[in-house]
């Protein structure tokens, strides 16, 4: 057996916090101490463990009338784990060692208790005294049962077995030794059984050490990359949610500022063009008349629908996330003004482009076509097989044809531009190519250095025939009314 006291005089091992009085009332080894009511006092009690085990945890308990009955104690583990306990210091069956509870010890000088006033109320006073580990051996109690049986009970069976045989002892003299003997072997085997149950318990033990270490050690919070806090969600103080059952909180955002991307959404009629590589200009509107270069990183394999402004959710536009990484560093290049204060800054605080939030829109290219020709996309214009414009608002309603022909959806639709010759116009069939939101490609009928009418476009869409006379006149002239 193993145990160890801490007096109350030793206050190397019995730590005080806030204002404990001396005490006329005898304790372990001297007088008591006891503190009163009001702003928190504590008494920490530490002990020099031998080995790992399964202790007892004693207080010597100073009884009097105008004591705590209910003095709070604390008694830990090596797990981490409290073991909370009271103790009424006002009865006198209380008087000497009390025990507060059965823990697991790791060898060293252990925090094994703590008694403070918390929660004790009006005049009561709580008194201090000593505290004492002890560790009764479950293979030092069946040793002493064996000895016990081998060297007491089992001979006096045996001698008293010879007797009855002999007509010496009488029958209830044997029944006797028997049952002695008999209760001292279950003793011994339910010893045997305790000495494997209190392995299994040290095991286990060890086993919630070791997950509350492995807890511990995942309470340090490490970022899985290097970058700048952009987001600090949970300040100094604040409660958060960490558990399998619930979502957790966020409590931090970091970026890597040195590699940004654009998001940006592109329609179901232009996604399926755009490919992982496509080059693309961005711009963004902080920095107006600038363009940045890109390369598509990622392209969703599903759509984001959404209902159209104004439509109460009956119309809906579908369109598809398109990632863009952005090329370069992200780095602001320093201003004159600025280079001696930038040289000084650190690197959390230099200058970048672009942050995470800002908006930009990107011009994707997703075809590259060398020395075409091409016209700007209102030269372009729509007519049916006789040269007549197809928009239902054109002054085609007039053309001869009867409501019959012009919705039969049969006739042919020719791509057209109309061609300069002199003071005339010629209606002129092309095959268009690849586009961007300013030009078209003409692959067959037109020639380079050809001019072509590009405004008006109500002309060009509508009221164009072929011969017709026009005159061709400064932009800044084209919708001043003159003739």
């Amino acid at each position: 057996d193993y145990s160890h006291v801490t007096a109350i005089s030793n206050t190397a091992d019995a730590v005080r916090a806030g204002t404990w009085n001396s005490s006329a009332n005898a304790g372990y080894s001297g007088n008591s101490i006891y503190a009163a009511t009001g702003a928190l006092t504590t008494i920490d009690y530490y002990c020099n463990v031998p080995t790992n085990g399964i202790y007892e945890i004693y207080v010597f308990t100073v009884v009097s009338g105008n004591r705590a009955t209910n003095a709070p104690y604390v008694c830990f583990d090596a797990c981490g784990n409290v073991v909370t306990n009271s103790v009424n210091q006002t009865l006198a069956a209380n008087t000497r060692w009390t025990k507060l509870a059965d823990v697991l010890l790791a060898p060293g000088r252990q925090r094994v208790a703590q008694l403070s006033n918390l929660g004790v109320v009006g005049s009561q006073l709580v008194s201090a005294d000593a505290v004492m580990i002890s560790m009764a051996s479950a293979r030092v109690r069946l040793r002493q049962l064996e000895n016990l049986l081998k060297i007491n009970l089992e001979p006096a069976f045996r001698r008293t077995a010879r007797l009855y045989e002999d007509k010496v002892a009488t029958q209830a003299e044997w029944e006797v030794a028997r049952s002695q003997y008999e209760s001292a072997l279950q003793d011994v085997e339910s010893a045997k059984e305790a000495v494997e149950g209190a392995v299994y318990l040290v095991q286990s033990a060890r086993a919630s050490q070791k997950e509350m270490k492995e807890q511990l050690a995942r309470t340090n919070i490490l970022s899985p990359m290097d970058g700048i806090v952009t987001k600090l969600s949970v300040e100094l103080g604040e409660r958060v949610v960490g558990t399998i059952q619930m979502a957790g909180t966020e409590m931090i955002r970091i970026a890597d500022l040195t590699r940004m991307e654009v998001r940006v959404d592109v329609s179901e009629s232009d996604v399926v063009r755009i490919k992982n590589g496509d080059s693309v200009k961005v711009e963004v509107d902080a920095y107006p008349g600038q363009k940045f270069s890109g390369l598509v990183r990622e392209i969703a394999n599903s759509s984001n629908a959404s209902a159209l402004p104004g439509t109460g959710g009956a119309d809906q536009v579908t369109n598809f996330l398109v990632k863009i990484s952005l090329l370069g560093d992200n780095q602001s290049p320093a201003e004159p003004k600025d280079q001696a204060r930038t040289a000084s800054t650190s690197m959390g605080a230099q200058r970048f482009l672009f942050r995470p939030g800002m908006s930009a829109s990107a011009e994707i290219t997703t075809r590259r076509v060398q020395a075409a020709v091409s016209v700007p996309i209102n030269a372009v214009a729509v007519r049916d097989g006789e040269g007549q414009a197809t928009d239902p608002e054109s002054e085609g309603t007039s053309t001869g044809k009867n409501e019959d022909q012009q919705n039969t959806g049969n006739e042919e639709i020719d791509e057209v531009v109309f061609v300069r010759s002199g003071n005339k116009v010629l209606l002129r069939k092309v095959t268009t190519g690849i586009q961007d939101d300013k030009h078209i490609q003409i692959l067959r009928g037109l020639r380079s250095g050809e001019e072509v009418v590009t405004a008006p476009y109500s002309a060009v869409s509508r009221d164009l025939r072929d011969g017709r006379v026009v005159k061709v006149v400064d932009r800044d002239q084209l919708f001043s009314g003159e003739e």
